[in-house]
């Protein structure tokens, strides 16, 4: 393994269990996603370099697909590369049918993303045979666009051979390179491509994301497209598999300029800083915690639960530790405070406004310039009143019975934000600015 150097690893038929695939180990490498029956025969299982595995995107939504000795399935995303990895196992002895609907759902999962697809496993199809199963899944992969890569033997047998395993893929031929090895560890050869997709170990943050528009106006279009064809060049060749590439381009064509594609800002780019690659990693654990505690065993469900107690403890101290930084690298650590205490107060994405009113003058007022003002001349006020030979304490004190607009603003801060944060941390920040500010005699607003 350490001599391919290879960033992603498909594995089929390996035998484990739920329980036992978590002491899998192979150097330099991390699992990352995988399919297990209860007993130990068939499976699949993905895994990647070390570097690698923060930048992956667990596939639930193609997994869930998965079924018994018919299609085990494991998948993984890279976001930043757009490239997507699909493994999978079918036992001969599974329902060739219910094998080609489940990957036909697969398949219409991965086509919706604008990604680089490769498809590797063991189908248990010969792909050399002229065959109805042979023809039914290579149609299939060509009607989403994924052309087969290996065309040489993979499983030897007493009759030659046959082409079992396969890598297909949507990249250009011109885009990649692919080997078949003799691995000396199974009765089946081992497949290697290599491609022009570099993988990063970075998150992605792209700051737009591409989407296809299948509004009513686009599928219309769509139809037209259709009914004005006259399919002529697919008519006109008499090579069947010629023919049916000639059918997919056009309808490829005529689908790509009815339902271009758009670009739209991409909210995932403000990302909260305390949402780190250890927090990520974490979660994805617990996702895939979560699925196997759903098995009902005692040890899994304890397992969940710890994991689940220590992401909850590594998201608060993370988001404390980021509080601190944040507060004590700020050259205005006051606004700062406020800052943070915004991200989480009544109006600032956690719970309902609150809009704020005075009586002032007989009058009630909620312009928040109006109530700055009154603020200000306030507090200036106090200090020439009370002078900065008043203990912290005092100064405190005076402010918070002398003004009542403050009471309310100073509970809503304790109830919205010391929730998230430590009481010491905005107690320190909070109260002794606002300490400083009255002694220094400058406004505090």
């Amino acid at each position: 393994m350490g001599e391919l150097s290879a960033d992603v690893v498909c594995l089929t038929e390996h035998w484990q269990t739920e329980n036992t695939i978590k002491e899998m180990y192979i150097e330099g490498y991390k699992l990352v996603s995988s399919f297990c029956r209860a007993n130990p025969y068939g499976g699949s299982c993905i895994l990647v370099r070390d570097e690698l595995e923060s930048s992956v995107k667990r596939r639930h939504d193609l997994t869930q697909h998965s079924i018994e000795k018919h299609v085990e399935i494991s998948a993984v995303s890279f976001p930043r590369s757009k490239l997507t990895v699909v493994c999978l196992y079918r036992s001969p002895d599974g329902n060739f049918d219910v094998f080609i609907d489940a990957l036909n759902e697969v398949l219409r999962g991965l086509v919706k993303q604008n990604y680089h697809i490769k498809v590797a496993g063991d189908f248990n199809v010969d792909f050399l045979k002229s065959s109805h199963q042979s023809h039914t899944l290579q149609d299939l992969f060509l009607s989403h666009n994924l052309a087969p890569t290996v065309r040489e033997i993979t499983r030897l047998s007493p009759s030659g051979g046959s082409c079992l395993d396969n890598i297909l893929t949507n990249l250009p031929s011109s885009k990649y390179q692919v080997q078949v090895l003799d691995t000396s560890l199974s009765d089946h050869k081992g497949q290697i491509m290599l491609s022009s997709i570099v993988l990063s170990t970075a998150q992605p943050l792209p700051s737009k994301t591409k989407f296809r528009s299948f509004s009513k106006n686009n599928k219309l279009l769509f139809k037209s497209f259709l009914a004005s064809e006259e399919w002529h060049s697919v008519y006109t060749e008499m090579n069947v598999e010629l023919a049916f590439e000639k059918f997919i381009n056009i309808i490829t064509s005529h689908f790509n300029n009815s339902f271009k594609f758009q670009s739209k800002n991409n909210l995932k780019q403000n990302r909260p800083q305390w949402l780190t690659a250890e927090v990520i990693a974490s979660r994805e654990r617990l996702k895939d915690a979560f699925l196997l505690q759903r098995s009902g065993q005692p040890e899994l469900t304890n397992y969940y639960k710890q994991l689940k107690s220590n992401h909850y403890l590594l998201v608060k101290e993370t988001k404390s530790r980021q509080a601190k930084d944040t507060i004590k690298n700020s050259k205005n650590p006051v606004k700062a405070t406020w800052k943070l205490i915004n991200q989480f107060r009544p109006g600032g994405g956690c719970g309902e406004r609150v809009e704020w009113a005075i009586d002032h003058n007989g009058s009630k007022t909620q312009n928040p310039q109006t109530i700055s003002d009154l603020f200000n001349s306030h507090l200036l006020l106090l200090l020439f009143t009370y002078g900065p030979s008043r203990t912290t304490r005092d100064t405190i004190n005076a402010v918070l019975t002398s003004w009542p607009f403050f009471v309310p603003i100073l509970v809503s801060f304790f109830q919205n934000a010391l929730f998230f944060y430590h009481q010491t941390i905005l107690l320190h920040f909070f109260l002794q600015p606002l300490s400083d500010q009255l002694s220094s005699q400058k406004p505090f607003v």
